[in-house]
This record gives C-alpha cells, structure tokens and sequence, in this order.
C-alpha cells in the first residue's frame, strides 16, 4: 500500500513541477507543450512598440505564438487567440471599435498596454469581459518621493490638473500630507481655457511643478513653452516621460519597454495559470533620468539618477 501511494504521489509530482515551473515563466499553465496564441495590436512595429515586441520575444521564447497586428487592419476576424495585446493608444482604440462592431465574436480579452490610464478608461467598457491594463502612469505617491530625495528643501509642489489627470488628486493630496509637502494645485477645465496665465500664477507660489500625463496641457503644442516658462521662474520640472528631461525637464521618472513587457508578462501569469487577468494596474517601477545641465543651471544640488532610482526601489519593496 505505502509503496502504491508513493508511486501514485511521484506521479502526480512528475505532472506538477512542470506547471510549476511554466507559472513562473509566464508560460500558458494547461498547455503544456503548446504555444499560447497572443494576437499583438500595434500602429508601429519600430519604437517602444517594437521594442516592447522583442522584448516579449525573448520573455516567452517558443511558449507563446505572436502574430503582429498593425492597425488600421485589414478585414480580420477575432481568431482563436487567447489574448488580445494592444500597444498604444491607437491600437486599443481601433481595437475596441470592432469589438462594437462585432461584440459576440470577440471573447478573448484584452490586455491594454503602453498608454496612459485615462486612455484605457475611455474604452475599457466596450472590451469583451475580464480585459485588462497595464498602465504607463507611476503610483503618484512615488513621484512625491521622488521630489522630497532629489530637492528636500522645496516644499511646494505645484500641479495643473487636467480632465485625465483629475482623477490622481486624492492620492496625491494623502501622499503630500504623508511627506509634510504642500500642494499647490489650479484645474484646466477646457481646450478654449487659457494655460498660460494659470500656470504663471501656479509658479508663484511653487518650488517645483510635477506634471502629469494629460494631454490637455502637456503635448506637443504647449511644452516646449511650458519648459521655457518654468526654467525663466527657476522652478524645476518633474516629468513622467524621457522625452522630456532631453527637452528641458530637470527630472522624470517613466516606465521602459523593457519594464512594460516584464509587467505584461506578469499579468498573463495569472490568465494562463487562472484564467483571468489581475485587475489593471499603474507601472510596478520607474526609472529616473536626470538633465544634469538643467539642475546645475537652477543651482540643484541633488543624487544622480541611479541613486535616486536606488532609493525609490527601496521605498518600494
């Protein structure tokens, strides 16, 4: 008897490391052997699509099928995918307008990556049950830390809310008590509403202006003026993109490819190993870049970014 149930209890071992092993690699649970089919939606295959892409590549090697989608597509018909991966803004969208179209043909869900909150949550009821997002916007408690490492001494942060960015300010007002800091907030309601104006009263009385993805007020027609206006004030900017720092912020704290193809292979994790996707979620990190001319032109002694990164991973674990 004791020698049966051991071979029985061996047996089922035999089956049960294999899965194992597959939930941790993000490899499709209940398949063992064969590749998940991942339908990946995109309006450019070069950029941080692409590299987000080859990322994914490497992540899943032969244990996920990726067929590339570039939109606007060609007639197509939602297929026997597993998942649906969109890439952008754009993709999603597009992607959301045929599931309208069709709403019973499409039952695989969809996971919306590379894109700010707002943007999945304009379309996020008119994709099929159980989708998801993995979201290119921080935590805004960790911009906060961020600011009070690099200049402890400025204590007035000052924010413009936008329609997309509105729905941050609870968290950011608990955040900014926890840290003894002052927000110093003003609201642009509409695209006839002047920005400028708003944001000259806002940096008298701010030591510093954190911006937020909004499209309304950060784009490409309003921040090369807005990095003009804050540097003449001498108040230093922390942005949420790259892109910015290389234009004239003094820091920003952003999501890689490399980081948004980790965080999506984590949340297929939980499709192939339950069936679902977890509920969507803000960047789990951030790295930081700093523009060290401007800091030294605004008179900012501060860390370098891969100390400042190093301090807000610590503040995260």
């Amino acid at each position: 008897m004791w020698s049966s149930d051991l071979s029985l209890l061996n047996r089922r071992q035999l089956w049960a490391w294999p899965l194992a092993a597959a939930a941790l690699l993000g490899v499709p649970a209940g398949v063992a052997g064969q590749a998940a089919r991942v339908r990946v939606w995109v309006s450019d295959t070069g950029g941080a699509q692409g590299e987000v892409i080859g990322h994914l590549r490497r992540l899943w090697g032969t244990q996920v099928q990726m067929e590339v989608q570039p939109v606007p597509p060609v007639p197509v018909l939602p297929g026997e995918a597993r998942l649906h991966l969109t890439l952008g803004v754009r993709p999603l969208v597009e992607l959301s307008a045929m599931v309208q179209r069709q709403p019973g043909a499409w039952t695989a869900p969809v996971l919306a990556a590379l894109l700010p909150e707002a943007a999945y949550a304009a379309v996020a009821r008119s994709l099929p049950a159980g989708s998801s997002g993995v979201w290119l916007d921080q935590p805004p408690e960790r911009y906060l830390s961020l600011i009070q490492q690099a200049m402890p001494r400025r204590r007035r942060v000052g924010v413009l809310f936008g329609p997309a960015s509105a729905a941050l300010e609870p968290a950011l007002d608990r955040a900014a008590s926890d840290r003894q800091l002052v927000l110093v907030k003003s609201r642009v309601q509409e695209e006839t509403q002047s920005l400028f104006p708003l944001l000259r009263n806002l940096l008298a009385e701010s030591d510093v202006l954190l911006a937020l993805p909004d499209p309304l007020i950060f784009n490409t027609a309003t921040l090369q003026n807005i990095l003009i206006a804050t540097y003449r004030q001498r108040i230093p900017v922390v942005s949420y993109a790259e892109s910015h720092v290389r234009a004239g912020a003094t820091l920003s704290l952003f999501i890689t490819p490399q980081e948004v193809a980790r965080q999506v292979v984590s949340a297929t994790q939980a499709l192939w190993a339950g069936g679902s996707l977890p509920a969507p979620m803000r960047a789990a990190s951030g790295t930081v870049a700093v523009n060290e001319q401007v800091a030294r032109s605004l008179g900012l002694d501060m860390p370098d970014a891969e100390a400042l990164q190093r301090t807000l991973a610590g503040e995260s674990r």
